[in-house]
């Protein structure tokens, strides 16, 4: 099955406008940082950014995902991975933040502090 999000590389052209070229990939099916398909030649393009294109609903989207190649190639698996759950029926939920609980500087009287947190998120202090 074909995924449902394709990846371009946006770099600058001869002409200075920005166009979408394909991003070159090495054999292990990893991207080379930063090489794009420019009028049939690999090129290094240093300015380059990476960006991911998908349909949701018939509306075409473009998604920049920056300039990292391995981050780029996790993106756009997480996306195609979104989409077709989707697609198959799943509910997409967003992750729910994990508050952080503050630790308390630590004082000098050379014994070890345990923190234990509690279920309203503000930690108990005891001493052994």
């Amino acid at each position: 099955m074909r995924s449902p999000v394709s990846q371009y590389l946006r770099v600058r052209s001869a002409e200075g406008k920005w166009i979408y070229v394909q991003p070159i990939k090495s054999p292990n099916h990893k991207l080379k940082p930063l090489y794009g398909l420019v009028e049939g030649v690999a090129k290094k393009c240093p300015e380059g950014t990476y960006h991911l294109r998908y349909r949701v609903a018939g509306k075409r989207h473009w998604q920049s995902v920056g300039s990292d190649a391995e981050l780029a190639l996790s993106k756009l698996q997480q996306k195609a991975a979104e989409l077709t759950g989707v697609a198959n029926g799943l509910t997409l939920v967003s992750p729910v933040p994990i508050p952080e609980i503050p630790i308390p500087p630590a004082k000098k009287s050379g014994r070890p502090v345990y923190i234990d947190a509690t279920l309203d998120g503000c930690p108990v202090i005891r001493r052994p």
